[in-house]
């Protein structure tokens, strides 16, 4: 099994976004990812778990996905406060710039932040190059 697709991958100054459609077993993909981002020195990472609505909003699927990524992200030299995950559905826009209305499935779980909300919290450090 393996990490199908990667959507958006994209590096500005000292952060990435990454949106998986699918993740599974093997993370095949990962050690491009980690040679990208950490040799062009991403330190904070933002993981938008896609497709949640295909698996009724599974905490416990949800659960697993962060769990792998969280050891490989670790290996591959990333903080685990510098990592952060959100759980979304981007057919249906389900928290991706509005929180889900009272009673959603994810309400009963996730009291986090929004894709958007979370990105607004990246740390923008400018390098300076001679």
């Amino acid at each position: 099994m393996s990490l199908k697709t990667l959507l958006i991958q994209q590096c500005t100054t000292n952060y990435s976004l990454k949106l998986f459609t699918e993740a599974t077993d093997e993370l095949p993909m990962f050690e491009l990812i980690r040679r990208h981002d950490m040799c062009s020195g991403v330190s904070q990472l933002l993981v938008a778990v896609n497709k949640m609505d295909t698996v009724d909003w599974s905490k416990d699927r949800y659960d697993e996905i962060v769990q792998k990524l969280r050891v490989f992200l670790r290996q591959a030299g990333f903080k685990d406060c510098d990592v952060s995950f959100v759980p979304c559905s981007g057919l249906a826009g389900d928290n991706l710039t509005h929180s889900p209305q009272p009673g959603h499935c994810l309400t009963m779980w996730y009291s986090g932040l929004t894709l958007a909300a979370q990105i607004g919290l990246f740390t923008v450090i400018v390098l300076q190059y001679s």
